[in-house]
């Protein structure tokens, strides 16, 4: 009776140990994938808004190569973390371009491993993805924002810097920076056309921070902000120059004929199409006389600056857009050619 007991005890114990460590080891291995998963939305979230922060000063994203992606190669269940528009074309990252970044991922070891970014939205995907053990992320999604409580500010020294736009925009940029209340002799200069601006800015009082928000400046201006930190004089710039409401310009040649002996048509061709501040995003045209909604939706890209057309053309509808919207909608009567 005494060894069944025994027996049983053992068996008993055997059981809990197996059980405990069980319990440990997935418990553990949850905790990886947890740490590995918050590790990969912090950096692909800081790569992102140094990109949107490069497109801002430089209005381009830094690639290198094209690459040839197939979205039938990620399972069917992730592959919506891929916007329509972003996966044709992209491109290879260059991370060198976005100063010291000291990436986990993204470094080359197999394949796929690296970031990529589309011209057409700005938007990071890293191509390898990462597994938390449960689902795959491929690029800063909503659920990763929530991990890492994500917002697009700019944190230097403890001052949050927000702006109500981060891409190029024709409408007016207002700006909010938090100062923590134990900076003390703070100043602000708001400075627009190499002239300081005073008293633009309102005075806000929010928790821990004292609150100052900037707005109905036009166009392009910055802001510096002196401050004492522990007995330091310190100061911080910031640019805010993504406004653009100018209108992209171009040159239109007269009707041309091409003809190599096996393919005829007639063309014209655009030239110096510029728009010095955001750049051109946009080269479009119907052939017909079309609504600006038709050439926004339907129209066709202009490839090589040349608008190709037949003798039978009578309008030619033309749409130009730069990267803040501003944009250029022209019917071109051909029978005045």
């Amino acid at each position: 009776m005494k060894n069944g007991i025994s027996l049983v005890s053992l068996m008993v114990t055997i059981v809990i140990i197996v059980l405990l460590t069980t319990t440990v080891s997935i418990s553990a291995l949850s905790s990886i994938n947890n740490a590995k998963k918050i590790s990969f939305a912090t950096e692909i979230s800081f790569i992102q808004e140094n990109v949107n922060n490069y497109y801002i000063k430089n209005g381009s994203v830094p690639v290198l190569e094209k690459i040839d992606f197939d979205i039938n190669e990620i399972d069917e269940l992730y592959r919506n973390q891929f916007k329509l528009e972003d996966i044709l074309p992209m491109y290879k990252l260059d991370l060198g371009k976005l100063g010291k970044i000291d990436n986990i991922f993204g470094k080359g070891k197999n394949l796929n491993d690296f970031y990529v970014v589309s011209k057409n939205s700005n938007n990071v995907y890293y191509l390898a993805g990462i597994s938390d053990g449960k689902n795959m992320y491929y690029t800063l999604t909503d659920e990763l924002k929530k991990v890492i409580r994500y917002n697009k500010n700019l944190i230097d020294d403890g001052i949050i810097f927000t702006k109500s736009e981060n891409k190029f925009t024709n409408k007016n940029i207002s700006t909010s920076i938090l100062i923590p209340k134990e900076y003390k002799n703070i100043s602000i200069s708001i400075i627009k056309d190499g002239n300081i601006i005073s008293n633009i800015y309102e005075y806000l009082n929010e928790g821990e921070y004292n609150k100052y928000v900037v707005q109905g400046i036009d166009g392009c201006y910055n802001i510096n902000i002196n401050y004492l930190k522990e007995n330091q004089i310190k100061s911080i710039k910031y640019d805010v120059i993504n406004f653009d409401n100018t209108i992209p310009t171009y040159s239109l040649s007269d009707k041309k004929v091409y003809d190599n002996g096996e393919e005829k048509y007639l063309y014209i061709e655009l030239s110096n199409v510029s728009d010095d501040i955001s750049g051109v995003s946009k080269l479009k045209y119907l052939k017909s006389k079309s609504s600006l909604e038709d050439v926004k939706d339907k129209g066709v890209n202009i490839v090589d600056n040349i608008i190709e057309f037949d003798e039978n053309t009578e309008y030619i509808t033309l749409y130009i857009e730069d990267n803040a919207t501003n944009y250029i909608y022209k019917i071109i009567d051909l029978r005045e050619e």
